[in-house]
């Protein structure tokens, strides 16, 4: 079962591109203004008046709205400069940073930020997803626990601490510390973990409805809808795994997981003909024929004594 880490890092930046700062003026304000002064061919300029480090923020967010990421960090910088105890100027900075591709130059100045406002549950959770951004799951669950010791009720922060724990493999941890959220007010990623942890810790009823609910997002992918049909499999819903597993083929037709498993649907019911050949389509297509040898030796024997019965008869 694919963790997706490409996805997590992809949403950690996403979650730290959309980072609130401090609560100034709404970003799609600064974009407005960028987007007259453009058209009028006139440089943006920042209101008159304003304190040294609130001007420098403002250039930024600016230059940010505007994609001009160089000029944003250097802004952001002198805003930090100006006031080092700025935590919109921190999480500010951090994000073009990232999106600058210096990642460790961003945590860098969110862990100085934090040792200034160790109390910061925005700091806290920046960092978090900054360093997950950099693929270092266990740092940031570090990072959300402090934040979440802070706001433990926190919906959001919870799912990005979910994640952080599913891509360490604690999978228990992952339903416990979900367990009192909404699911379905849970990022479309956070789902997929959350159901891939339940489907490896047997409780295939939460597995199946937060594996559907992906499902229904990004339908062409093939591994979830696999693991979709094991969490129906699982709850004995084989009408069900039938139709995952159909989906799944129709998809990818040499599919060597899909007709292992519908060698075990067919197993169950009592197929066993269809089982063998199916187990014979998985082995073609590259399932580990010593995995499956046991249940196929078992086909044989209940494809045998069934051939006998009849024979007596």
């Amino acid at each position: 079962m694919n963790c997706h880490s490409t996805i997590g890092r992809r949403a950690a930046l996403a979650l730290l591109l959309a980072a609130c700062a401090c609560a100034q003026t709404p970003k799609h304000a600064h974009l407005t203004a960028a987007e007259s002064l453009q058209r009028a061919g006139q440089p943006s300029a920042p209101p008159a008046g304003l304190p040294p480090a609130a001007e420098a923020l403002t250039r930024g967010r600016q230059a940010e709205a505007d994609g001009r990421w160089d000029e944003a960090q250097a802004a952001y910088s002198e805003a930090l400069l100006r006031d080092p105890s700025s935590v919109e100027a921190a999480v500010s900075q951090a994000r073009v940073l990232h999106v600058l591709g210096l990642h460790a130059e961003a945590t860098l100045v969110l862990h100085s930020a934090i040792e200034a406002h160790p109390d910061s549950v925005e700091l806290l959770a920046a960092a978090g997803d900054s360093v997950l951004t950099m693929n270092r799951p266990s740092m940031a669950c570090e990072y959300y626990s402090m934040a979440l010791a802070l706001r433990p009720d926190d919906p959001a922060l919870r799912a990005e601490y979910a994640w952080a724990l599913h891509l360490q493999g604690r999978h228990e941890s992952v339903i416990e510390t979900l367990r009192t959220v909404d699911q379905s007010q849970l990022p479309d990623y956070v789902r997929l973990a959350l159901g891939r942890s339940a489907l490896l810790c047997g409780k295939a009823e939460l597995a199946e409805s937060n594996l559907e609910a992906w499902v229904r997002v990004e339908p062409d992918d093939v591994p979830a809808r696999l693991d979709l049909a094991r969490a129906r499999y699982l709850a004995g819903e084989d009408g069900l795994v039938l139709q995952s597993l159909e989906a799944v083929i129709a998809r990818q037709p040499r599919s060597a997981e899909a007709f292992a498993l519908l060698g075990h649907l067919r197993q169950r019911a009592g197929q066993q003909e269809l089982a063998l050949a199916s187990y014979a389509q998985a082995v073609q297509f590259g399932a580990d024929p010593t995995t499956l040898q046991p249940l196929i030796d078992r086909a044989h024997r209940a494809l045998d004594l069934m051939q006998d019965h009849d024979a007596a008869r």
